[in-house]
């Protein structure tokens, strides 16, 4: 995986995380294929990165030349909520993978 596609996938995840609370009243929910479709068709954005979280939940990030969307499945029935939207323009900082595991 490119170094550029972990670096997002890495600040998506903790930017949705991090929005939970707040945008899950107002939050757009709806199918996955419903979801997806309307990004494909009338954003013209296509599926980049995807990973799962210890809940299970699925993080996907969609993107176009024009900006980009976090979407957050639940894999049990497929319910897709718009989490975080961007445009053109976003600036993206580059940040070094740290090691995983215990330290000596």
């Amino acid at each position: 995986m490119a170094k550029m596609t972990r670096v997002a996938i890495a600040a998506a995840i903790t930017a949705v995380f991090l929005c939970l609370p707040a945008a899950a009243q107002e939050t757009p929910c709806a199918s996955y294929s419903d979801m997806t479709a309307k990004l494909q068709e009338s954003h013209g954005e296509a599926l980049k990165g995807r990973g799962i979280d210890m809940a299970g939940r699925m993080l996907e990030i969609w993107a176009s030349a024009d900006g980009w969307s976090i979407l957050l499945v639940r894999p049990d029935n497929m319910l897709t909520c718009l989490m975080l939207v961007g445009q053109k323009g976003t600036q993206w900082q580059t940040v070094e993978p740290q090691p995983v595991g215990p330290k000596s």
